[in-house]
């Protein structure tokens, strides 16, 4: 059994009550068939001088626009990292908000990555930046501060945390520090953001978030002080002043490199859409020069080799930096990468689960040098297009036109010249506008920024859905964006209509992607799907489908809160549909199958329909359960299916208001008798979890145990002549992860579980 629990929100758009003078004066519209991109000025937006790294988009002061963060390679005061404010508008003006809010940006450069994220778990958007051999961490003080949204501490808001050497590990580097790529992940499960740092000779470093409760006043500068063990700070030190620990040193297995050559720029993202969120950081190549990591979920990494290591394909050179991202180009619903030269600039495909195939695509021509990359459906038909800096000239938005999956040779893209005529470094994919289509934003290096507007969407008319992901902290009503949530969109039939796509990812060349993800649809009267994996926390397994008609979607907005916590504790209540479904289980009793389900709350629930699915596409109508009306309590509900069939049974809920409008609102499989292999069910589980033994073991002798990950057996019984379903009570257990096994003498099974 799989319980799936969506929780939506359909954010309303604040009203703006001042109508804002903006001037925009027209330079050069660029054509694509009858789609167009018009360069916007007079935006505030368009920051001058020289960038090296990224720009990245985010919402830090909670009014519902996206606000923006630049990088630039400026060495004077009020030149260097840029923070702009959006007045919401249709036609949105930026204002610079540095010396008010976030005045320590003005007193150090730090031209590389940089990366927002929420550290502390209070609802506010961070920032994290980076320079050669500096890490600045910057914390949101929220309405704690007058004016409200400073970052930093103090009058002065300087940087929360500053890094600025770490343990050296035998690396050439003397500080220890060369850092360039940055991303937030939550590599260990604890629900707190981490940072990787793409260290260049010192391999692949990770601070640990050592759960920052209170950051929003901490200063804490870690510098040498005196210590002999190479740290800014010992783990001791660290752990007593809770802030971000180092731990990829000597003496802790994480998998990842101690050492290695130059190396630039990283991205994040969940490419085998497990719930752990994976990384790949450009190196050069060398025998020790892996790239692409998998997460194992239990805070260790292994390199994937079918990106290899010693590749002139892959490979980095400290003179000409590169970018990489993670995208779905095939539309099979999971994640390809791109990778810029120095190496080759091609896509690598996902042919098969995590095996990666190289191509020769997209061409680009001349002797390009590209930089920042980005992609997102583009010209609103479902799949990935891919956008390129260049560093002269034009740059390059390739429309990807691919037919057929899992193929290189079907990879096909037209490509369309955006006239930047500059140096291109980080580049953005960014609904910036808020009109439903993805606009281009362009850090240039020695001159002005520059927005590229697509109007394709202009004036309306765009089918598209605007996907939010967020986590609730510890149980409360306050969230946060999540970093690393995997999005794919099919149509009733199963079809993928909108290829998979990350949100609040690292990406590119020192970037990062919007926290809302833009879905283009068919169109917005039928029914869909969207699957989405969350990243784990505390071993709680977050991946659901969640029915939808596209009719029904307010503002054309969809809010997904992840079911657990930053701490895997339960959300409260953030639904606002007329039934906030809780739970559907279903568990077999006898030779039937018993569904139960509950709501915490209902608005006009008339009754329930009960469908059944013997393919998980095609429904039929099997029972009806009268709702509650309105009703501010919570409910339980049950229907038993008396002839259920053999094998996978779907069964859907599907709620009716008294005006005949109807939502699909929870899916869920049961097994009955279904095959010879073993079947646990619930997974993740709380207190009890019931085995299906299968032909092969049931009425036989056997032995079942549980060991956790390292393999240590945790318990153990064995069952003479046991029935087909075996129910095992697992309350005294503690949270985690652990393996089953069922064997007799003839067979044995092992699956993974998760007990919360």
């Amino acid at each position: 059994m799989v319980l799936l629990e969506p929780s939506t929100l359909p954010l309303m758009r604040k009203q703006n009550l001042i109508a804002w003078c903006i001037t925009f004066a027209l330079l050069v519209t660029t054509s694509l068939h009858s789609q167009t991109f018009t360069l916007q000025t007079g935006t505030g937006a368009e920051i001058g001088g020289n960038k090296d790294g990224g720009a990245v988009w985010a919402d830090f002061d909670n009014d519902g626009d996206l606000d923006l963060l630049v990088n630039t390679n400026v060495n004077t005061a009020a030149g260097r990292t840029r923070l702009l404010q959006s007045d919401g508008a249709a036609d949105p003006s930026f204002t610079d908000v540095t010396t008010t809010l976030a005045g320590g940006l003005d007193n150090v450069r730090c031209e590389r990555s940089i990366i927002w994220g929420d550290l502390n778990n209070d609802g506010n958007m961070d920032f994290v930046r980076n320079a050669h051999s500096r890490i600045e961490f910057y914390i949101n003080r929220g309405t704690d501060s007058t004016p409200n949204y400073q970052f930093g501490v103090g009058t002065g808001q300087t940087p929360n945390f500053i890094f600025t050497d770490l343990q050296q590990d035998g690396c050439s580097q003397g500080d220890g520090l060369n850092s360039e790529g940055l991303a937030l992940l939550d590599y260990n499960n604890d629900g707190w953001l981490d940072l990787v740092i793409e260290n260049a000779e010192c391999g692949v470093d990770i601070l640990e978030n050592q759960q920052l409760d209170g950051a929003a006043t901490r200063g804490v500068l870690l510098e040498d002080n005196g210590d002999s063990d190479g740290n800014s700070e010992s783990a001791a030190e660290a752990t007593g002043n809770d802030f971000m620990q180092h731990v990829s040193i000597t003496g802790n297995t994480l998998g990842l490199e101690l050492t290695g050559q130059n190396g630039d720029y990283m991205a994040s993202g969940d490419y085998d859409a497990d719930g752990y969120v994976d990384f790949i950081v450009r190196k050069p190549s060398n025998a020790t020069g892996y790239k692409l990591y998998t997460n194992d979920g239990d805070g260790t990494f292994t390199p994937n080799t079918t990106v290899p290591e010693n590749n002139a394909a892959t490979d980095a050179d400290n003179s000409n930096k590169g970018g990489v991202i993670f995208c779905d180009f095939d539309l099979d619903g999971d994640l390809d990468m791109y990778w810029t030269d120095a190496g080759t600039n091609q896509v690598w495909l996902q042919t098969t689960a995590g095996t990666f195939t190289a191509s020769a695509k997209p061409t680009i021509p001349g002797t390009p040098n590209i930089d920042g990359c980005a992609c997102a459906d583009v010209d609103a038909d479902g799949d990935i297009d891919l956008f390129l800096g260049n560093n002269t000239g034009n740059s390059y938005l390739y429309i990807n036109t691919t037919s057929g999956t899992n193929s290189v040779a079907n990879l096909s893209f037209t490509r369309t010249d955006i006239a930047v005529n500059a140096n291109a470094e980080g580049v953005n994919l960014v609904d910036y506008d808020d009109d439903g289509d993805y606009d281009i934003y362009v850090n240039v290096n020695g001159g002005n920024n520059q927005i590229w507007e697509n109007d394709l969407c202009d004036g309306g008319g765009c089918d598209y859905l605007k996907v939010f992901t967020q986590d609730c902290v510890d149980g409360t009503t306050t969230t946060r964006p999540i970093v690393g949530a995997t999005m794919v969109i099919s149509d009733d039939m199963g079809n993928i209509v909108s290829g998979a796509q990350s949100g609040s990812t690292s990406a590119g060349h020192g970037a990062q992607n919007p926290p809302v993800t833009i879905f283009s649809l068919p169109d917005m009267t039928s029914d869909y799907t969207i699957d989405i994996t969350f990243p784990e926390k505390n071993g709680t397994i977050e991946t659901y489908s969640y029915d939808f008609n596209a009719a029904d979607i307010v503002d054309n907005t969809l809010t997904l809160t992840s079911v657990n916590g930053t701490d895997g504790s339960s959300c409260d209540s953030f639904s606002v549909l007329p039934v906030e479904l809780i739970s559907f289980y279903s568990m077999v009793e006898d030779q039937n199958i018993r569904l139960e389900w509950s709501t915490a709350s209902e608005l006009n629930n008339d009754y329930f329909e009960i469908e059944r699915s013997l393919d998980g596409t095609s429904f039929k109508h099997i029972g009806t359960v009268r709702g509650h009306g309105t009703t501010a309590e919570q409910q339980k509900y049950s229907f038993t299916d008396q002839s259920p069939v053999q094998g996978a049974n779907y069964y859907r809920l599907v709620q009716y208001d008294y005006d005949g409008v109807n939502e699909h609102i929870g899916t869920i499989i049961a097994f009955f008798e279904a095959s010879d292999e073993m079947i646990v069910y619930p997974n993740p589980v709380i207190d009890k979890i019931k085995v299906f033994l299968g032909a092969q073991f049931s009425r036989t002798e056997i032995k079942i145990s549980l060991t956790d990950l390292s393999g240590k057996m945790v318990w153990e019984k064995e069952l003479n002549a046991p029935e087909s379903n075996v129910e095992i009570n697992l309350e005294n257990l503690r949270q985690g992860q652990y393996f089953i096994q069922v064997s007799n003498d003839s067979f044995t099974s092992r699956q993974r579980i998760s007990v919360k």
